[in-house]
């Protein structure tokens, strides 16, 4: 029954995601679903079921008026011709866009993890050597910081031949939309155990300063030093999550969002995957947390009240439910209450 469904899916995965185009789509699994019942019960083969509900039920132009989709179904033909100048995507290339994507984050989250930890090189030096030879930190921070440059550039070059996707000239296909959900839903548990562990080891890089605040070369010693490696090391986790998270977003974007086959479907019943009210909601939501990241550590790093900043994390979240609620549609219609 699962080829079924399958095929199904596929029947109608260029179609509008529209109400009456859900409603069609399930009463044909329902009419397919009866059918195969009935004949495995007559002793047909599972393959011998299948083959005989795809041939009866296989051809949506034939039963578009039946299921009130016609319309549905000639707009989609139209759209079809003017959409053929787009490349298809197929599995094997959404295969190799993720890994070169997954290629790429290494080297990024670690070159951005190595400018961060370039400034425990003077913070110990001035500590342990004398003051002329406070060079020494400046250049180990600025070794640091050049090493820290090449691997993002090693990184962004992990992408070269990949143009057309960011340029969305392509689509997906049907099996490669499915492929790419899969692996994303696979990963998402992944994505958000590196994630709040970034975002935790962020809100508690000033623990070890503060519970050394009373001596004073001890925390400019390890204090300080474990301030940077922590805030590196969650950086690390949110930047490397963030990208090879966005292989996925990157790759269903290229899909018509109202299209039954894209991961966004805003009606009851779906994958979990929302729309958003308009192209500027999804970009405010896109970069939110990249955002607030980015805001707490420059607020840290200028003030350096890290016993007070954390703040910035619950406070962040309590906004983030508002605008989930203000941003998002559901059911197709309206915004989310």
């Amino acid at each position: 029954m699962e080829a079924v469904k399958n095929y199904l899916d596929r029947m109608f995965a260029n179609l509008p995601n529209t109400p009456s185009v859900m409603r069609a789509k399930d009463e044909l699994l329902q009419m397919m679903e009866d059918k195969y019942t009935e004949l495995i019960s007559e002793g047909k083969t599972e393959n011998e079921a299948v083959g005989s509900v795809i041939s009866e039920f296989g051809n949506l132009d034939e039963l578009a008026e039946a299921l009130g989709v016609e319309e549905e179904v000639m707009l989609q033909k139209a759209e079809a011709v003017d959409s053929t100048e787009k490349r298809i995507i197929g599995v094997e290339d959404s295969k190799k866009y993720i890994e070169a994507k997954f290629s790429q984050a290494l080297p990024l989250a670690l070159g951005i993890a190595l400018s961060i930890l370039s400034f425990i090189c003077p913070v110990i030096t001035s500590e342990v050597l004398p003051d002329n030879l406070d060079m020494v930190g400046v250049l180990g921070m600025f070794s640091f910081m050049a090493a820290g440059v090449i691997l993002i550039i090693v990184g962004a070059l992990k992408l070269k031949g990949w143009g057309h996707i960011n340029d969305k000239e392509s689509t997906l296909s049907v099996d490669a939309t499915k492929y790419v959900k899969d692996e994303c839903a696979r990963y998402d548990s992944t994505r958000t155990v590196l994630l709040l562990t970034g975002i935790v080891l962020c809100a508690g890089s000033w623990l070890p300063s503060a519970l050394l605040s009373n001596f004073s070369r001890m925390e400019n010693l390890v204090g300080a030093p474990l301030l940077f490696i922590m805030v590196a090391i969650g950086v690390f986790m949110i930047v490397y999550s963030s990208v090879c998270n966005y292989a996925y977003v990157n790759l269903l974007s290229l899909n018509d969002k109202e299209s039954m086959k894209s991961a966004y479907r805003p009606v009851a019943g779906n994958d979990g995957k929302l729309v958003y009210v308009n192209p500027a909601a999804e970009f405010i939501m896109g970069v939110y947390w990249p955002t607030v990241t980015c805001l707490y550590l420059i607020v840290s790093f200028t003030t350096f009240y890290w016993g007070i900043t954390w703040i910035i994390w619950p406070l962040a979240a309590i906004l983030h439910i508002i605008l989930k609620k203000t941003l998002i549609k559901r059911n197709g219609a309206g915004m989310a209450a």
